[in-house]
């Protein structure tokens, strides 16, 4: 006969909200990454529409060009870094990496006590008769 299995016990249940925590909140500086580096794409576009803009438009006085060809230029770097690093810092990665194990790791004892369960009602039924 199989050993019973016991209940899960408190402190799984605090693992896993723990975890669930973790999910959540790098659910949310993910999408508040993501928002920014959509943010910086249109700002580049911008930028660049402006610099090609600037470039065709020979009436501006070179002083004044020159000027602000140096503060595009410099936002266009700037947000060049940002985009640079994309979606997630290391740190972020990691932390969504060890969360989807966990439910990985979760979801395969659902499946495996499950199973047990579903075994051992019916090996129970089957004695019972």
């Amino acid at each position: 006969m199989f050993p019973i299995e016991p209940n899960p016990s408190e402190n799984e249940y605090l693992d896993f909200e723990t975890a669930l925590d973790e999910t959540e909140r790098s659910l949310i500086k993910l999408k508040e990454r993501y928002q920014q580096i959509r943010q910086a794409q249109q700002r580049q576009r911008e930028i660049e529409q402006s610099l090609e803009e600037m470039q065709l438009n020979d009436s501006v006085p070179s002083a004044q060009w020159e000027e602000q060809l140096q503060t595009l230029q410099g936002e266009l770097q700037e947000l060049s870094m940002i985009l640079e690093s994309r979606l997630l810092s290391p740190e972020e990665n990691q932390g969504l990496l060890l969360a989807q194990v966990f439910f990985i790791e979760a979801f395969w004892q659902v499946v495996r006590f499950g199973g047990l369960g579903v075994l051992l009602g019916w090996l129970l039924k089957t004695w019972a008769g």
